[in-house]
């Protein structure tokens, strides 16, 4: 490792034991266990300033709000039943002519650690749902074994996977939805506004 990135590493876990909100975040991740919290903390600034340090650094502003005017990513404004917060992937409107997998990389980490950073998301997590309509061969190809596990490294260094697949009607009224899900609402009704995701943007 180059002495740069070692420095970065250093300096960040260094503000972290200062910074009591950050590490209440880290224990409440990993539902107050201080060994489980140590080890995200350490993941997360490997992920972050070692292993994939363009998916963090680049201009995430400028790429996110691309990403959000077109419809790609979202984030629903209503909760689940459960009170998780509800993230969605529409695959059909993925013009990999104009969004990169390395610029929904940056889409799902904004997404990520916005979350991340709400106590009522830490409690009680997150669902994912993905639209596969017009997610076809050239996409898939874009989806190479580093570029997944890139995406898998980041998500587990702040989240822990552990829910099966499930109905999306199971745990979530139509009433809260957007049409193309099932539910009731417009997309304007339905998702967050970039506003939401502003204060943790690079």
């Amino acid at each position: 490792m180059d002495r740069s990135k070692l420095s970065q590493i250093i300096q960040y876990l260094q503000h972290a034991q200062q910074d009591n909100e950050l590490l209440l975040h880290y224990l409440q991740s990993r539902k107050d266990n201080v060994h489980d919290a140590w080890n995200t903390l350490r993941k997360y600034t490997e992920n972050r300033f070692q292993n994939y340090p363009s998916v963090f650094l680049v201009d995430q502003h400028v790429t996110f709000l691309s990403i959000m005017r077109k419809g790609v990513y979202g984030v629903l404004k209503n909760r689940d039943k459960f009170g998780r917060g509800i993230v969605f992937l529409d695959s059909s409107k993925w013009n990999l002519t104009e969004l990169s997998v390395d610029d929904l990389t940056v889409g799902a980490v904004v997404i990520a650690e916005t979350f991340w950073r709400e106590p009522e998301v830490l409690k009680n997590g997150i669902i994912f749902v993905q639209n596969m309509g017009g997610f076809g061969r050239t996409h898939v190809q874009q989806h190479t074994i580093y570029h997944l596990m890139r995406i898998k490294n980041i998500m587990i260094s702040l989240y822990s996977p552990n829910q099966s697949p499930t109905e999306l009607f199971e745990i979530a009224s139509p009433e809260i939805l957007p049409k193309w899900m099932g539910g009731k609402l417009s997309i304007e009704e339905a998702f967050e506004e970039v506003t939401f995701f502003e204060k943790h943007l690079r």
